[in-house]
C-alpha cells in the first residue's frame, strides 16, 4: 500500500500536466508576401488552410508606403473547425501599384498550406 500511493500520485500529476500542455492553444501567424503589384485593378487572394483544432483565423493585407510604413488595406476573420482542410477566395477589391502582404493569425494550431494572389 505504501507504495501504491505514491506510485498512484506520480501518475495522477503526469496526467495532470500532459491535459494541461495539450489544452493550451498555440498561437501561429503566417506572413505572406506577394510580388508587386503592377496594374491596378481588383484582386483575389486565395487560401488554402489546413485546421487542426478548432481555431479562429483573421486575414490582414498591408500595403507598403512610401517610407517603408505598412498600412491595412483589408481584413477577414473566420472561424475554422478542426481537422479541416478549407479554401478561400478573398475579392480584395481595387489595389493601387505597390508592395502588399498578407498577415495570418490563428488562435491554435493550423497554417497557410498554399496560397496565390492575382488580378482576374
Amino acid at each position: 500500500m505504501r507504495r501504491v500511493v505514491p506510485l498512484l500520485l506520480v501518475v495522477l500529476l503526469l496526467f495532470s500536466f500532459a491535459t494541461a500542455v495539450s489544452a493550451n492553444p498555440t498561437p501561429r501567424t503566417d506572413n505572406l508576401y506577394f510580388s508587386p503589384v503592377t496594374q491596378a485593378g481588383n484582386h483575389t487572394l486565395h487560401l488554402d488552410v489546413w485546421s487542426y483544432y478548432n481555431s479562429s483565423m483573421s486575414v490582414k493585407v498591408y500595403k507598403e508606403g512610401p517610407v517603408g510604413q505598412w498600412t491595412e488595406v483589408y481584413w477577414f476573420g473566420q472561424n475554422l473547425n478542426a481537422s479541416t482542410y478549407t479554401s478561400y477566395d478573398l475579392n480584395l477589391g481595387y489595389l493601387t501599384p505597390g508592395n502588399y502582404k498578407a498577415v495570418v493569425d490563428f488562435s491554435n494550431w493550423a497554417y497557410v498550406e498554399n496560397y496565390s494572389f492575382w488580378r482576374p
